[in-house]
């Protein structure tokens, strides 16, 4: 078997960060027909050598195999092992974003495959899209008084991520804006639930393996 020279190691390094932040759970087999699908290809050994020996204990994510999470799976075949982020993981009991919840809500679903180019940005743990409702939002904030441009950049990229953990939750919303001290009168409000229902429907979320809310209607 031919070794993946160490430029395609750090490109595959770069596939498994961003499909970890990106999906949140993916199989090696899919990760690998996309990577193919973008790159010259390679095996299903290279890949599952590069898996078996590239240091991940630094990366927000692992490596698991489903017998490992279920009591009911005897065996897991490599390509079968999943890109798993840590927060899935971990977050048993503390929410409901977890493992066996977004593995739940992905199934039978497409995964979003941008181009290499945007993919690839989602090596960035702190990455999203600046969609035109994020845009809405980001100056919402900008213009309301008292507010100053970097304290309102911060402020909606906390609500950004709170659409996409939360889930369109907007008691969950207004609770991030409460802890942030961001008060709104009631016509700011009634304003800021509108904003917020559009970006939650333009935010990529991993129980649609990528895809948005309102992309999901259309599928």
């Amino acid at each position: 078997m031919k070794t993946v020279t160490k430029e395609t190691a750090d490109l595959l390094e770069r596939y498994f960060d961003a499909a970890a932040n990106l999906y949140g759970v993916i199989t090696l087999s899919k990760l690998l027909m996309i990577y193919n699908s973008q790159n010259e290809p390679i095996t299903e050994e290279q890949l599952l050598e590069f898996a078996d020996t590239f240091d991940h204990s630094k990366k927000f994510y692992d490596i698991v195999s489903e017998d490992e999470m279920y009591d009911d799976v005897e065996e897991t075949k490599p390509m079968d092992r999943e890109i798993v982020a840590e927060d899935l993981i971990m977050d048993f009991g503390n929410g409901d974003l977890t493992y066996y919840y977004v593995k739940e809500e992905q199934e039978g679903k497409e995964y979003y495959v941008p181009s290499k180019e945007k993919l690839l940005r989602y090596e960035n743990n702190y990455y999203f899209e600046k969609t035109l409702s994020f845009i809405s939002l980001r100056a919402f904030f900008r213009n309301l008084p008292g507010m100053d441009k970097e304290r309102a950049d911060q402020v909606a990229d906390d609500i950004q991520l709170d659409a996409q953990l939360g889930e369109g939750d907007i008691g969950s919303a207004m609770e991030t804006l409460s802890r942030l001290k961001v008060k709104l009168n009631d016509r700011q409000t009634d304003e800021f639930i509108h904003l917020f229902a559009d970006l939650f429907l333009d935010s990529r979320l991993q129980i649609h393996c990528g895809h948005s809310p309102r992309e999901m209607i259309s599928l």
